[in-house]
């Protein structure tokens, strides 16, 4: 029961991440986040801090470095790439300094068969927050998504805007990474985005669309990895991915 709300509250919660990352042209900001996440395993390899708080503080960390970088290049993809490359850097400087052993399948793939019920309350919070974010500051998002001059002329700060958004991705891919892992949050905030702009007309229909396709995808996956005993972050990937490629040819030789 547990597996199961969780692989919910994360359909909920990263197709709404990713529908916000897509629209504001953060498209890689996920991956980047997941790449510096080798920092937060170096400062737990150190401190012994909970894996929670390193990823929070890195995150955090990433976002200062990005928002930075922003007041000098518009370019999202080059603040992003620099930020991430930086960080990633300096982790394996750390770790090949002090001996690290880093837990790259940790983070890759997570824990998702050991959640307990913290983990999936933590989740469920995580959801409850980014459908709060898109319900009242949907205006906003459209807006500033469309075009930043006409969100500036309305009396909305762009830059604030910005920080806003990359604190809410970055807090929350960091608290989920440990559970589902970083290869499932890339997947699962890409891939059904990419479905629901295929079907979807307006903003709206595009948030239920990608949940839903998450949600659907993720417990077909789900069911296949304990079927065939594959990697249930791996195998739901895969199933995200097919059920695109039908979609495509759906469109292409049905529609």
């Amino acid at each position: 029961m547990l597996l199961i709300l969780a692989c919910i509250f994360s359909s909920i919660l990263l197709s709404n991440l990713g529908c916000l990352m897509v629209w504001n042209r953060y498209t890689y900001l996920t991956d980047s986040i997941i790449h510096v996440l080798l920092l937060a395993a170096v400062l737990h390899g150190i401190f012994g801090i909970p894996l929670e708080w390193c990823s929070c503080f890195v995150s955090m960390l990433f976002v200062a470095t990005s928002s930075y970088l922003q007041k000098h290049f518009q370019d999202h993809s080059l603040v992003l790439s620099v930020a991430t490359t930086s960080l990633i850097a300096v982790s394996i400087i750390i770790a090949e300094s002090m001996n690290i052993d880093l837990d790259i399948e940790g983070i890759l793939f997570g824990d998702l068969l050991l959640t307990n019920i913290r983990e999936v309350t933590m989740l469920g919070i995580c959801a409850l927050l980014s459908i709060g974010l898109i319900w009242n500051k949907f205006e906003t998002i459209v807006v500033a998504a469309l075009n930043e001059d006409i969100a500036a002329s309305l009396g909305i700060n762009i830059s604030r805007w910005r920080a806003i958004l990359l604190c809410f991705a970055a807090f929350n891919v960091s608290m989920v990474v440990k559970i589902v892992g970083g290869l499932m949050v890339g997947s699962l905030c890409i891939v059904p985005v990419f479905f629901a702009r295929l079907i979807s007309k307006t903003p709206q229909t595009m948030l239920i669309y990608a949940a839903t396709f998450s949600l659907v995808l993720n417990l077909l996956g789900l069911k296949l990895a304990f079927l065939l005993n594959f990697s249930v972050a791996a195998t739901i990937c895969i199933a995200q991915v097919i059920g695109l490629f039908l979609t495509l040819l759906g469109k292409k030789y049905i529609v």
